[in-house]
């Protein structure tokens, strides 16, 4: 053990008091001689110790004062003050109150234990606490899914949508997409489950045909890709539907060498 464990172990007191055994006794003994800061530690518990028993109103002998200091190697000069015999149950009491002395010296340990425990405690609280925000997060983020999942069933089963799908053009190895447009709201879905990612700093286009010139719906979101419907901005009378490829911001005109997939109404 470090000076400062055997400080805090609670064995110092014990040693001073007498109730350690013999090997735990002369590695205190070994200790108070090799380290200045067990040695103090002990001549306070001793002096405390002592204070104890003079409180009471009871001088301790020459004797037991002998004893204390051999245990740490200080023998004391024998004063020529008479000893005092006390009675047997006078000395139960003093060293009764010198152990409760030893006790409340002790108590540090156990509080400096019950200090470290309760560290731990707090990080095992701040940990649930962080755990149960990341199942709040995710639990709203499935909350968000089974919503959107739902409003895109009520699409796919509702009879006021025209199914329109647009399947691929002779340079496209695209499968094809879906788009659903309501005749009366003009409200516009798409289904791109069958694109691919158009790849680094491209995207897809919407073009809707009117009056037979292109015009342009609206970018496909990436985040979008393969999760269900994305709503584009609502359309009149349109005549059918194409889908280009074309840089991140989009285009005024449809790039027709991207054509990837299409389909009349």
């Amino acid at each position: 053990m470090t000076p400062q464990e055997l400080i805090h172990s609670g064995m110092l007191e014990l040693y001073v008091s007498g109730s350690l055994n013999e090997a735990d006794s002369k590695l205190i003994a070994e200790a108070a001689m090799q380290f200045s800061e067990v040695k103090d530690e002990i001549n306070k518990i001793e002096q405390a110790l002592i204070a104890a028993l003079e409180n009471e109103g009871n001088e301790i002998s020459e004797e037991a004062k002998n004893k204390i200091y051999k245990a740490v190697g200080a023998v004391q000069q024998k004063h020529q003050t008479p000893v005092i015999q006390l009675p047997k149950k006078s000395n139960f009491i003093n060293w009764a109150a010198a152990a409760m002395l030893v006790l409340l010296i002790g108590s540090g340990f156990i509080i400096s234990m019950l200090g470290k425990q309760k560290n731990e405690l707090k990080a095992a609280k701040t940990q649930i606490e962080l755990d149960n925000e990341n199942l709040e997060t995710r639990v709203s983020f499935l909350q968000q899914a089974a919503n959107k999942a739902a409003a895109d069933m009520e699409v796919y089963r509702s009879h006021d949508y025209k199914k329109v799908m647009l399947m691929p053009v002779a340079s496209s190895s695209h499968e094809m997409a879906c788009v659903y447009w309501n005749p009366v709201t003009h409200k516009l879905f798409v289904d791109n489950c069958g694109l691919a990612n158009p790849g680094e700093g491209k995207t897809y286009q919407l073009w809707a045909m009117k009056n037979g010139k292109p015009v342009s719906v609206g970018l496909f979101k990436q985040e979008m890709y393969n999760q269900g419907l994305q709503e584009f901005a609502s359309v009149d009378l349109p005549e059918s539907f194409a889908v280009t490829i074309e840089n991140k911001d989009g285009a005024s005109e449809p790039t027709l060498s991207a054509l990837q997939v299409a389909g009349k109404i």
